[in-house]
């Protein structure tokens, strides 16, 4: 049952890395599984793709009760829609097209079209708009898709959280109630979403509460540490590419995972691993971050069989994972402006 729900993740995880076509065809690829959980699962899953990439008769759902911001939902869904699939090339710019006569003919900016037309990629107007329906907001550009989070209901925590290179006080904000969950929930309903980010303009990291049991290590590890160390890198090493800080949080995580969900984490970066796009921050990160432990440990390109993952302990995980965070530590250092070092990194195995 274990290997078949590994299989159904492998079919599921491009769509999380922005690619709904691959996951499409791996869906064609499978008939069915044997375990009858799995399968219902996987059945029902199956049936959610075709009606809303493939069928396009998924039917349109109110995500609140305020009209604009089911507007706004709208024109993210059906960008996205086409975005997942690769095709039109110039899907932003009629998604901004769109934005841009949608808050003119509503009378909700003060810009004329032409106005609006040239800054609204920016996204601030339709920040001044959605926070003017009460509401709060985030964009983002993830896997060179346009992102959008909107929320409602918001608290706060201070946390103090230990590095391998300092410990650090962070003010943590906890996205209580979620009106637009983004483009990862939106192309695995639900499967994948965005856990938290790092913010230096708020001086704050952001959670998506829903997603973690707050006293556990998943929490602690793949939260708390993942988002510390890119509030650190941000301040420090404002050049680095995503994918880079992607390395080094994930890096983090594997220092200070324990038995009890190390093996499970190296398993999800082994399946969401891809080296095709490194704009595809996450999977470029897991790819080259299991190549340099494959290298260190097995003596090899890419070990993908778990279980040789799990005939290892957790400490030699964890040492292994420092070393090669401690290497990115020192290029860094040596060169604060740099943008890109997941590939150097080879240079030390």
């Amino acid at each position: 049952m274990q290997e078949q729900i590994r299989t159904y993740n492998k079919i599921i995880s491009p769509a999380a890395n922005g690619d709904v076509s691959l996951t499409l065809l791996r869906l064609d690829s499978l008939i069915k599984f044997k375990n009858p959980l799995v399968n219902s699962k996987y059945q029902k899953t199956k049936k959610k793709y075709i009606v809303r990439f493939s069928s396009y008769t998924e039917k349109s759902k109110a995500t609140c009760n305020n009209s604009v911001i089911n507007d706004l939902c709208t024109f993210y869904h059906d960008y996205w829609k086409i975005k997942l699939l690769n095709t039109p090339a110039n899907c932003d710019s009629i998604l901004y097209n769109k934005l841009s006569h949608y808050l003119v003919n509503k009378k909700l900016t003060k810009l004329n079209f032409e106005e609006l037309s040239s800054t609204i990629q920016d996204d601030s107007e339709l920040t001044k708009v959605i926070k003017s329906e009460g509401f709060y907001c985030k964009f983002m550009l993830i896997n060179g898709i346009q992102d959008l989070l909107i929320w409602d209901k918001q608290s706060q925590a201070e946390y103090s959280v230990d590095l391998p290179e300092t410990k650090i006080d962070v003010n943590v904000i906890f996205i209580e109630s979620y009106v637009s969950r983004g483009v990862s929930d939106y192309a695995t309903f639900g499967y994948s979403q965005i856990g938290g980010w790092a913010s230096n303009k708020d001086s704050s990291l952001f959670c998506n509460k829903g997603t973690y049991k707050l006293k556990s290590e998943k929490f602690q590890n793949s939260y708390l540490k993942h988002e510390a160390i890119h509030f650190v890198d941000l301040k420090n090493y404002p050049n680095l590419e995503s994918a880079d800080l992607e390395y080094r949080a994930k890096l983090i995580e594997l220092i200070y995972c324990t038995d009890k969900t190390i093996f499970k984490r190296i398993d999800e970066f082994i399946i969401g691993a891809s080296n095709e796009n490194r704009e595809n921050a996450h999977a470029f990160a897991n790819y080259h971050l299991i190549c340099q432990l494959s290298k260190k440990i097995f003596r090899k390109e890419f070990e993908a069989d778990i279980t040789k993952w799990k005939s290892l302990t957790s400490e030699d995980l964890n040492k292994t994972s420092l070393e090669l965070f401690q290497i990115s530590s020192e290029m860094l250092k040596a060169n604060p402006n740099l943008n890109r070092i997941i590939e150097n990194v080879y240079n030390f195995n």
